[in-house]
């Protein structure tokens, strides 16, 4: 019995949370949070009430069950099964952590809510199936060391990793402040192993990832998230710019951004905006809740300012975008944002169990909640509507500073639509499943001796040489209708008639490696912009590589349009443009599987 009433706690402890949550509030609100009404005394003891009523069945359950059941039980392992089942009937979002079970989670949310942690300041995941250095940060230990992008983690202080998970490999690498990691290094091109030995240090993570000038008095900032001090680094960024040269205009990229936390967004939008204008507000049945968050500095940049967004913009990033739109002081351009309009609130139950809850809604300046309907995938698991399926839902309609008309309850919805560059399943299986790109340009740099500042020219002698090199190394990829046509194998070999179709099946299969070719023959000058911008990253930095890509992008061909054009930019924010087809939604095409950009355990974590 005193094993069940250790586990037992586990239920009370979360029945407690609840009781927390509803009389006190949870610490460092997440972006990114229902109704004005707040909870009364009186119907806080009803609550109680019901959950001491609910807790004594549940606890019965489940003490039937461990002394029941026909074979031993793990009872914590129920219980924590039970609450994340309780949490995921709620919404995507609320969420319970078990340190031992979640620590990928765990970790990434104390980085978020902290912006600091102790390691060698490098993100890891992984590229071609096997766990690598994906980038050292700039100023890193790690990069001090001489650690490099596409480098196999072979090997963590003698313990073979190559397939370990990305959160145990990245407990491993941190550490205490001044204490040594080895890795065992294999890089592309080097035939024997490396091993490099990393003295940790704290690591602030500054996800301000570009602050470049793309054309003269045009500023560029990339942000890839919204961790703790976000603001500050973006701040930092600009000012440094500015000391180049003067600013005309700026273009904000906030695509692919999944969010974070939601004080950081309104420190984002702090630069852009004069003091005391609203931001974002939030409501929700917890004090806590009812906030009204305003800028509080005076205005750093007044020029001309673009934000790009697409399907992976959520959160806190469609609050900025959202403040932008609404109060007029910039042009959006992109996709349709993902449209998570809700706040979370994370608490620490226990030790290394965490608890992340819904806690309420927030609000653009105009009054608009851009949460996207909840459905239920083929899995049974409640997500958010995919953005890239067509929308006829009628939104409510609101109306931005200016009178323009801007709609809620689906994501923002930019000024200016524009896809981005479109791929195919041949540069998806070459940039992502197998890293191709990346280890090609490695093993071309390192074989060759290739020294930084150098450039490479990617030309078709080039390009023939990538695709000998990917067939040397064993790639292959598998087109849409060569997987129908396996599938249908399948099917007649069960239904044994496989033998009499074997012709027709062989024709079909001719025709399939035709069409493989040509897809490679169509996909050559997307190809040539991958290695382009593989080749400049490698050998002059991220922000050069990034530059490279971005003049072939039409959606930053858009951006800098605009943000160069003094009269078509004023003409859009008067709302004088709303009429203008050019500004119409074009049909949807980026990442129709995603669903959730910040659910999922991470592919990637810093260590």
């Amino acid at each position: 019995m005193k094993r069940w009433a250790k586990y037992s706690l586990v239920f009370v402890v979360a029945a407690g949370a609840l009781g927390f949550v509803a009389g006190f509030g949870l610490r460092g609100a997440t972006a990114i949070g229902g109704a004005d009404g707040q909870v009364t005394s009186q119907e806080r003891r009803r609550i109680v009430r019901q959950v001491q009523e609910e807790m004594r069945l549940m606890g019965t359950v489940l003490n039937q069950v461990s002394m029941a059941y026909y074979e031993d039980v793990d009872v914590h392992e129920l219980a924590v099964a039970g609450i994340k089942g309780m949490l995921s009937r709620l919404d995507p979002y609320s969420d319970f952590y078990v340190e031992e079970q979640d620590e990928g989670a765990v970790a990434d949310l104390e980085i978020t809510t902290t912006g600091t942690y102790s390691g060698i300041g490098a993100t890891i995941g992984y590229a071609g199936g096997v766990l690598s250095i994906i980038s050292p940060m700039k100023g890193s230990p790690a990069l001090g060391a001489g650690l490099q992008a596409g480098d196999v983690i072979a090997e963590i202080d003698g313990t073979p990793s190559r397939h370990f998970s990305t959160a145990k490999a990245a407990s491993m690498i941190k550490g205490p402040v001044g204490t040594q990691v080895t890795l065992m290094i294999e890089r592309e091109g080097i035939p024997e192993p490396l091993e490099i030995i990393i003295t940790r240090a704290q690591i602030e993570v500054n996800d301000v990832s570009a602050a470049v000038f793309a054309a003269p008095g045009i500023a560029y900032v990339e942000i890839g998230r919204f961790t703790r001090n976000t603001g500050r680094f973006l701040l930092e960024a600009l000012r440094k710019l500015e000391a180049e040269q003067p600013m005309e205009g700026l273009i904000l990229d906030l695509r692919g951004n999944p969010g974070g936390m939601l004080d950081e967004a309104v420190a984002v939008a702090d630069p852009f905006l004069p003091r005391g204008e609203l931001v974002v507000y939030t409501r929700g049945r917890i004090p806590e809740m009812k906030a009204d968050l305003e800028t509080k500095e005076d205005q750093f940049f007044k020029g001309r300012l673009v934000v790009l967004v697409n399907q992976g913009s959520a959160s806190a990033s469609e609050i900025v975008a959202g403040a932008v739109q609404d109060l007029d002081r910039g042009v959006i351009v992109g996709k349709t944002s993902f449209g998570k309009g809700l706040v979370q609130s994370v608490g620490e139950i226990s030790e290394g169990n965490k608890f992340r809850l819904t806690t309420g809604e927030y609000f653009t300046p105009s009054g608009r909640n851009l949460q996207r309907p909840f459905v239920r995938n083929p899995a049974g698991r409640l997500v958010v509507r995919n953005p890239s399926l067509p929308d006829t839902t009628e939104h409510p309609i609101y109306a931005s500073r200016n009178g323009r008309t801007v709609s809620g309850g689906g994501g923002v919805v930019p000024d200016i639509e524009v896809d981005g560059l479109m791929g195919n399943i041949l540069l998806f299986d070459l940039k992502f499943r197998r890293a191709m790109f990346l280890r090609y340009v490695n093993n071309y740099v390192n074989t060759r001796g290739i020294e930084q500042g150098s450039r490479v020219t990617v030309d078709d002698a080039l390009l023939n040489d990538f695709r000998r090199w990917t067939e040397e190394h064993g790639f292959t990829f598998r087109s849409p209708t060569e997987m129908r046509l396996e599938d249908l194998l399948e099917t007649a070999e069960a239904e044994e008639v496989a033998d009499e179709l074997a012709t027709e099946i062989e024709a079909l299969q001719r025709a399939i490696d035709r069409q493989k070719n040509y897809m490679w023959r169509d996909s050559w000058d997307k190809i040539a912009l991958e290695l382009r911008r593989e080749f400049v990253t490698k050998l002059e930095g991220y922000e050069a590589g990034r530059l490279t890509y971005m003049r072939e992008d039409p959606q930053f061909q858009a951006a800098i349009g605009v943000v160069q054009d003094s009269q078509q930019y004023s003409s859009i924010l008067s709302g004088a443009g709303e009429d203008n087809p050019a500004n119409s939604q074009q049909p949807e095409a980026e990442n129709p599987g995603l669903e959730e950009p910040e659910e999922e355990e991470s592919e990637i974590a810093e260590t």
